[in-house]
This record gives structure tokens, sequence and C-alpha cells, in this order.
């Protein structure tokens, strides 16, 4: 069935946030993942073990940004098992740190994530769709009946792989936004978006089914969900960053405390594997990550020793834990802002005495 959309703004929201927004976040997260690996199990796929964030196994990107980024070199070499592979995967994406210092730029996604995601060969394609929505039968209540396939106009055959008599709508405003880009020249996602209907009429994906193509060669079949976005938007909440481990840290009531959540956890999660706030590579991500949360605790006047806490409580809440990393974090943020109020200091030197303290 085909059905007409209305276009629905996602608008980022205003004024407080609800927070604490969900209890027992842990364990929702825990169970749709379990819910996930249950469907793809079912089906024949293979679970493999998610990797670090900082791990080398993706030379297209600086750090792993999703599922895809594990598993590049398997689709590209035509090495995916023939009943799929699948993985819980930890994701940081950097975008926001360009404007994290301004406060009225606020991040609409969190930077670090965990996604879900599955790989399969292209004659399989039809079992991982059968796969997508099995999980979120588990998930959304009246799946049936909420459900929306979106999909441009010239990308029909995407819903024609999934059972006749879902809700279907054709975009007709082009494909570009469907289209997945992934580093490797000719190779292209063409993309559905699983969809449900919320409140007020709105609309939220909330997944994707990617039919990838080397060289308009279609080669198989990837699968990726947001729990946190998927969570948040079947709990009706703001922002997917309140279904996330950062929400157990830091209090989400406000914008302020999104921005600083949305620098803070990156910040540890790369502290935690190893990387440093130097100036050169990927350290120098972790530099900036640190020294715009410098400036955001100072514009939401937090103490050092709050920010020690709530880096102590996400660590607890997203294991493992370094027991000397907050204190380190709080050392480099103390040193930095007291070498920047020295006016004789060029930027550089600063830098290399500030890193001295982590």
């Amino acid at each position: 069935m085909t059905i007409e959309q209305s276009a629905v703004p996602d608008l980022l929201p205003t004024g407080a946030l609800r927070w604490p927004a969900l209890p027992n976040l842990r364990g929702r997260l825990s169970s749709l993942v379990e819910d996930f690996r249950s469907a793809l199990r079912q089906r024949g796929y293979a679970e493999i073990p998610a990797v670090p964030v900082t791990a080398r196994v993706d030379p297209t990107v600086r750090f792993v940004g999703s599922v895809v980024s594990v598993l590049k070199s398997v689709l590209l070499e035509e090495r995916i098992p023939p009943g799929g592979v699948w993985l819980a995967q930890p994701a940081l994406r950097t975008m926001n740190l360009q404007h994290a210092r301004d406060p009225k730029k606020n991040p609409r996604w969190p930077s670090y994530f965990m996604q879900l995601g599955a790989l399969a060969p292209l004659e399989s394609r039809h079992v991982a769709a059968e796969g997508a929505l099995a999980f979120l039968d588990r998930q959304v209540p009246g799946c049936s009946r909420r459900l929306v396939l979106q999909v441009p106009v010239e990308d029909e055959d995407l819903a024609r792989l999934h059972p006749p008599g879902l809700s279907t709508y054709l975009d007709p405003t082009g494909s570009e936004r469907y289209r997945h880009r992934y580093g490797v020249p000719g190779l292209v996602g063409r993309t559905l978006n699983y969809a449900i209907r919320g409140g007020g009429g709105a609309v939220h994906p909330v997944g994707n089914f990617i039919l990838l193509e080397l060289s308009g060669r279609p080669i198989a079949v990837e699968l990726a969900f947001g729990p946190s976005n998927l969570l948040a938007r079947l709990e009706g909440l703001e922002l997917p960053i309140q279904a996330t481990p950062a929400a157990e840290a830091v209090p989400l009531r406000d914008w302020a405390h999104v921005r600083l959540a949305d620098v803070l956890v990156p910040a540890v999660v790369l502290g935690r594997e190893g990387l440093r706030p130097r100036g050169s590579g990927r350290h120098r991500v972790v530099r900036g990550y640190l020294q715009a949360l410098s400036t955001i605790r100072r514009q939401a006047g937090l103490s050092l020793d709050t920010l020690h806490a709530y880096a102590d409580r996400f660590l607890q809440a997203d294991p493992p834990a370094v027991a000397d990393l907050p204190a380190r974090i709080c050392r480099y943020l103390a040193a930095f802002e007291e070498l920047e109020a020295d006016a004789t200091l060029d930027p550089a030197r600063r830098n290399e005495l500030a890193a001295e303290s982590f």
C-alpha cells in the first residue's frame, strides 16, 4: 500500500528536557540488543565481536563510525559468510565538534553511540528484510500499523523486497538523501528507511535497509539501527542522547548539559582507548574535545569536581572503567585554563604544556 505523507520537520526541542528520561536505561538497551541478536540468529547470521572506536579497521575514516567500517574489507573482497554477519558496535562521529563551543548550535545526534548492524550476501536480501521486520515487531507496539517504509520513487524495488501490505511512502523529492557513501570509489548504498509513526502525525526514521552497489552492480545488503534513537522515538524523548549511557552520567535537563555530555563522552572514550591530547593526528581530536569541554563547563558554571563526577559515572555506565581517567581529564583542564590566561604563550606551546598534565 502506498500512502501520502506530509513533510513533518524534525525540530530541535526548546526549553527544559526530561531527565531522568528512562528508568532502567541499561536494561532497556541490553534487551533491545538481545532482540536484534535473536531475530538475526534465527535467520542464520553469525555474531562477530565489536572493536574499539580507535581500531584501524577502515583506512577511509579516522574512527569507527558505523558497523560497515568494521566489515568493509569483508564487503569489498566479497567474503561475506553465506548466512550473513552482525554486531553491536560503538561508534564515534566527530562532526559535532566543529560547533561544540557555540551555545547557539546544539547537536541533534550524539557523537558517541551504539549501532546495531548486519551485512548479508545479495542472495539473502529477502531474509535480511525479514530479520529487520522481526526485530521491529518485537520493539514497536502495533508495528504493522505504525511502520512506514520510506524510499525514493526511483528505488521502489527496495520496498518490493519486503512483504506486501506494509505502508510505503514513495518520496518524490529525490534520491540523494537516501544514498550512503563509504569512502570507496564506486561504492554506494541505496537506502530504504524504516520509520515509525509518532504523535502529531510525525514519522521518524529508526533504521535502514541498504542495498550496496559497486560501480552499479548490487553486491550485498546492510541493515543499520541505532538502539538509542529507536528507544528515544518509542518513549517520546526529545533527543537520542537521552537514551544513551551519557544520560546516566550527566543530568541532561538543558542544552548546556547536552552539549557538555556530547564532548565529555568522546573525550573519556578516546582517553580510555589510549589517545592523548597531543598536537597531531587522532590525538589532536582528543585535544579538541577537551578544550571544547573547558569552554562549555565555564559557560555552564560547572566545577572541575562536577566534571570528575560526570566522567566517573559515565565509566560506570559504559564499562570498562579506567580509575584515574577522570582525574587526568580534570588535571588537563586545570592546566589548560591556567595556561590560557597567560597571553605571552603561543597556542602551540600552551597545548604542549597542557598535554604534559594528562
